[in-house]
């Protein structure tokens, strides 16, 4: 309480109420206003990156980056011993809604998106060495199966395997695919977007049309944002799907993206290499989770799995361009 008092004193906060609501977050309040007080994870090499966000944001008039309060001296956070803390409104989280999140992303994205031509070598050479590795783990994973089904009473995870084995195949099938198409559209177009990215975009972080946290941000792809959210708000098994997938069209009109990146998401949600780690720790003992955990592991990640099928057929569906060969047959 000794640091968020010096901390608040740094602001000219005098608090007539304080609630901890996280261990890192503490709601003040004064006589004209609300606040949120954040506990950091930045550090030293991380502060430049987080302050250039913020600058970004300013300069941009991206009103859906949750704005920071200066110090008296100006600053943009207050550090004591080693910790940095930093101010913002308090913003009252409201029910969810996946649309608001997407265009909410979707504006910083497009805000913040320049475009560069990259050389096609190395690329090439990076997909086709991941299409081999794919075509690997299906062996392996036939391989495993094999072994499975030898054993009279197989263990749980053991018959999960084998129980999830035909949707891994329709999974490997589907990343191929989408590998071949993204190499043929980035050969086409060899062009790289870069944008501001959350780089830790979750549910909790959405509030109301703005976005929080921006701690670990970065610039990438865009696509990287988008499938860490998925990977993350799938493992949920009440997530609405649906809902994810049909409010999508809202992220692409803020920011559309280009057919290669669709696929390129598409394969990052189809990615099976996580899959095939842990079945490799079971086969040779030395994960370190229980029989159960290790079960609800490979549930996770196959929930995961499946919703990248999913969207990619969404793809497929609503974007793919139209194959002229189908046409002529």
């Amino acid at each position: 309480m000794e640091k968020i008092n010096d901390v608040l004193e740094a602001y000219a906060i005098s608090p007539l109420k304080m609630d901890q609501i996280s261990s890192n977050t503490v709601r003040i309040e004064d006589a004209q206003k609300m606040y949120a007080l954040k506990r950091s994870a930045l550090t030293k090499e991380s502060i430049e990156n987080w302050e250039h966000v913020l600058h970004q944001a300013k300069v941009k008039n991206i009103v859906n980056v949750l704005p920071v309060y200066l110090t008296k001296q100006g600053h943009l956070y207050k550090e004591i011993d080693g910790t940095i803390f930093y101010l913002t409104p308090w913003i009252k989280a409201g029910k969810f809604n996946v649309k608001q999140l997407y265009q909410s992303i979707g504006r910083v994205h497009a805000a913040t998106k320049v475009t560069y031509s990259v050389e096609t070598e190395n690329m090439n050479n990076q997909f086709h060495t991941y299409m081999n590795r794919c075509e690997e783990a299906q062996q392996i994973l036939l391989h495993y199966l094999g072994d499975f089904e030898k054993v009279r009473y197989m263990s749980p995870f053991e018959l999960l395997v084998c129980t999830q084995y035909k949707d891994l195949e329709l999974i490997l099938k589907e990343n191929q695919k989408r590998v071949k198409q993204f190499l043929e559209e980035f050969n086409r177009d060899p062009t790289w977007n870069y944008c501001l990215c959350h780089g830790n975009l979750l549910t909790s972080h959405h509030l109301d049309v703005q976005i929080i946290n921006w701690e670990k941000a970065h610039y990438e792809n865009p696509i990287h944002d988008l499938a860490y959210f998925f990977n993350h708000e799938v493992n949920s098994y009440d997530i609405d799907i649906e809902a994810l997938l049909e409010s999508f069209s809202t992220y692409m009109k803020e920011n559309e993206l280009t057919l290669s990146e669709l696929y390129l998401l598409a394969i990052y949600l189809l990615d099976t290499s996580e899959y095939i780690t842990v079945v490799e720790q079971y086969i040779n003992r030395n994960s370190s989770l229980s029989m159960i955990n290790q079960v609800k592991a490979l549930q996770r990640i196959y929930r995961r799995l499946t919703f990248g099928l999913r969207f990619s057929e969404y793809v497929g569906k609503v974007y793919d361009t139209i194959d002229l060969d189908d046409i002529e047959s």
